[in-house]
């Protein structure tokens, strides 16, 4: 039996943009999700999928969307707003 790829471990190496065990999923139903991140910077990430639009929203300023008529896009990439980093943390750093 294989082991579950998902679960956690205790051995995750120090990755650059991996913030798992900082971030919780606040509520999230069918294409929405509200995840809460706690570090290196606070932030509320939203994503939300309804009526054919994709878009991402951290502290509630849009960073990402797609009009996304036929199929929904698996994978995303944003540029984290200025305004999420504190003085502690350069937002440059954590992207």
């Amino acid at each position: 039996m294989k082991p579950n790829p998902y679960a956690p471990t205790a051995t995750t190496p120090e990755a650059e943009g991996y913030f798992g065990d900082f971030a919780s999923r606040a509520a999230g139903t069918f294409l929405y999700r509200v995840i809460e991140v706690e570090h290196p910077f606070e932030m509320t990430l939203i994503y939300n999928g309804w009526w054919f639009r994709q878009r991402v929203q951290v502290n509630g300023e849009i960073v990402w969307s797609k009009i996304s008529w036929l199929t929904i896009e698996p994978a995303i990439e944003f540029t984290l707003p200025d305004t999420v980093a504190g003085e502690e943390t350069p937002c440059d750093a954590a992207r």
